[in-house]
């Protein structure tokens, strides 16, 4: 408990992990040495688990959480039998033995701890795709030796995916498409020009090698079948991540899109569909398509079907043989068993529990209700006054700024900017397919323009202004415009060239921008200081474009935001530790003060200024819980964290997040609230 300003702020009370998940980003199949069918499965959250589920009853038969983890991309079935797996988190290479149901470490790449991809040689080989330098790392499962391969691209960041065969190693890099092929005894490095894609922004996030063709998943929406050979494309189509060959057909590939099972044949570039998945989410990323064959009980344990015990059964039996089965897996832990004979598919769900996920954004609205989106996915709506969940929607986008307007909650998701809307005035109604008219909240707009990351809304006069950070590899964010009267939105591409926008404030016709240096990961800045713009919300057109003068800043601003309109009628903003107050038309900074150095820890969210009812300013300065009494800027740090989301309830607390975990403090008068004195800090009710 701390008095500030005359106002009680009680001590931290823990509320528990209110966003939670089943989601994971890797999974891959394989046969003991018993011969058991097992699926394993990365689930996101803190720590990310590695699990080991029955391919067929699907409950966990091992789970294993990763030591300072919280996603997994890169999985592989090795010729050994082992599960060689790796976190986005510090460059561990593991290896599960189903023999002894034990992980062990086995390696690290020293400079690279982000994997991307892992894929397996038939001669006992692993090899893994690295970043930030676009690496690509090879273990050797009969010497234990891992080797770094060096670079695939000197310009880029991303390796993105990889894939071996016995002669060759290809890597897909990133954010500026390219395709390395490395010779395995030669060593030698050379670059596939991919007609059309190579040298656009862009990954190829995963690559296939099938009948002498490579497949490449180009930015997880499109499969472009490559000949290496005449070095040249001859098909592509859409998918959602995943392709894998026919059985029976040498020239036909089945895939996944729009929640439907489809054909591809290479000969005709016929597409056919085959069936819908029941029970997939249109969001829901393909992790796995591979074929097993199972024995008959195997797969009428998975259609539900009856088997008598043949000891006390004499009845005649239809008995059903081996068959060979299509597993398709997602991120979201679906499950579905394909018979290519009869056309039968069986969905089902991992029994993986949900998982906390990483807190990414939070706001709060007049009627009580927070809004708590989490990293990769997951919306929680918590009241306030009834002090508990009111919904959980798990394959939520990930939320990174959210805005209201008339009663609306308007939600800027990652990635690719597509924007959601919540309309509190009608019951919540989620649906597999957010574009339906009937969900809510449902999908309203994208706004494209190679934009990636809404960090910041604000809205006046029937009108939303959302901010953005771009798309990998590039530079200048938008501003864009929606008018919910005509519900017609307008991008404009061009306010801050070469900068971000990461702090809007609306005030009597004008929008203040603030902008950042940092644009879409994967490439430097192009511009060495931020500076602040004006923007005409009539005419449409920038009034002024200029670098603050701030006094007590200690470097020029890298990054300014978020901007607010203050109660006292000037514009108020943020340079990371520093506040700082200017005039509206004019610009001029009347006052400043900095709370501590910009060390600019974080590049993309911008600083969080609440107002309170009580006069103050609350917000996140340098990572930290700060209150600011606007008449004299004298600041109080009332925790230290570091931390960068929270919101101002109007149930009268403050609550902010650490990690995945929900905290908040009450805020009280000090002459009216004497209860305030006695608050335990435990936590009152637990996710």
């Amino acid at each position: 408990m701390k008095t500030v300003f005359n106002r009680i702020i009680g001590p931290p009370e823990q509320l528990g992990e209110p966003v939670r998940c089943r989601l994971g980003q890797a999974a891959a199949v394989g046969v003991t040495p018993k011969g058991e069918k097992e699926l394993y499965f990365a689930s996101n959250g803190l720590p990310a688990t590695f699990y080991v589920l029955d391919l067929v009853k699907r409950d966990i038969k091992f789970s294993f959480d990763i030591p300072g983890s919280n996603a997994v991309w890169a999985m592989a079935v090795a010729s050994d039998g082992n599960v060689y797996f790796s976190s986005s988190s510090d460059g561990v290479l593991y290896r599960y033995s189903p023999e002894t149901r034990q992980v062990t470490s086995v390696a690290a790449s020293a400079d690279d701890f982000f994997v991307w991809d892992i894929q397996a040689a038939d001669n006992g080989t692993v090899v893994s795709a690295t970043y930030p330098h676009s690496k690509v790392f090879e273990y050797n499962i009969e010497t234990a030796r891992f080797s770094d391969l060096g670079r695939m691209s000197e310009e880029e960041q991303y390796a993105r995916s990889v894939a071996v065969t016995a002669n060759y190693i290809y890597s897909g890099i990133g954010s500026t498409i390219r395709l390395f092929r490395f010779d395995r005894s030669t060593c030698a490095k050379e670059e596939l020009h991919i007609d059309g894609f190579t040298g656009e922004k862009g990954f190829i996030d995963r690559i296939w090698v099938m009948h002498g063709l490579l497949f490449l998943s180009v930015n997880q929406q499109e499969i472009v079948i490559y000949d290496e050979i005449h070095r040249r494309i001859t098909g592509r189509f859409d998918s959602v991540g995943a392709v894998v060959h026919s059985e029976k057909d040498q020239a036909g590939y089945y895939f996944v899109h729009e929640s439907k099972l489809l054909t591809y044949d290479r000969t005709t570039c016929e597409i056919k569909p085959v069936r819908e998945l029941p029970g997939a989410a249109r969001s829901a990323k393909i992790k796995l398509m591979q074929w097993m064959t199972l024995s008959g009980p195997e797969w009428a344990t998975i259609a539900g079907a009856h088997i008598p015990d043949a000891a006390t059964d004499s009845s005649p039996r239809h008995t059903v043989g081996e068959k060979s089965v299509l597993m398709i897996v997602s991120g979201y832990a679906d499950v579905w068993y394909y018979d290519p004979q009869t056309n039968d598919i069986h969905h089902r769900v991992l029994d993986v529990p949900s998982k906390p996920l990483l807190i990414q954004s939070i706001e709060a609205d007049e009627d009580g209700m927070l809004y708590i989106g989490g990293y990769h996915r997951g919306l929680c709506l918590y009241s306030t006054t009834e002090e508990r969940i009111l919904s959980q929607i798990p394959a939520f986008p990930q939320i990174e700024g959210m805005g209201f307007l008339n009663g609306k909650v308007y939600f800027g998701t990652y990635t690719k900017a597509n924007v959601y809307v919540y309309d509190k005035s009608r019951p919540l109604n989620m649906l597999p397919d957010d574009r339906m008219a009937e969900a809510n909240p449902r999908f309203a707009f994208p706004i494209g323009h190679q934009q990636d990351r809404p960090f910041t809304l604000a809205s006046g006069e029937h009108q939303l202004y959302i901010g953005t950070i771009p798309d990998y590899g590039l530079n200048t964010g938008a501003l864009t415009v929606y008018y919910e009267l005509e519900d017609e939105w307008t991008v404009y591409p061009e306010i801050a060239p070469n900068l971000s926008i990461v702090g809007l404030a609306y005030k009597d016709g004008l929008l203040y921008g603030g902008t950042s240096i940092w644009g879409g990961i994967g490439k430097g800045p192009a511009e060495n200081v931020a500076h602040l713009f004006i923007w005409d919300t009539v005419k449409k057109e920038i009034v002024k474009r200029f670098i603050p003068d701030i006094p007590d800043l200690d470097t020029p601003p890298l990054m300014i935001g978020e901007l607010s309109a203050g109660p006292d009628g000037n514009i108020w903003g943020a340079v990371y530790g520093t506040i700082f107050v200017m005039e509206p038309v004019s610009g001029k900074v009347i006052r400043s003060r900095r709370v501590c150095e910009s060390q600019y820890i974080g590049k993309f969210r911008p600083v969080y200024l609440r107002w309170g009812t009580d006069g103050l300013l609350y917000t996140a300065l340098g990572r930290k819980l700060v209150v600011v009494d606007p008449g004299t800027l004298d600041y109080e740090i009332i925790d230290h964290g570091p931390l960068s989301i929270m919101a101002l309830g109007q149930d009268g607390h403050l609550y902010y997040a650490l990690g995945s975990e929900l905290y908040r403090r009450k805020l009280s008068d000090q002459a009216n609230d004497a209860s305030s004195r006695i608050l335990s800090g435990t936590a009152k009710e637990s996710f």
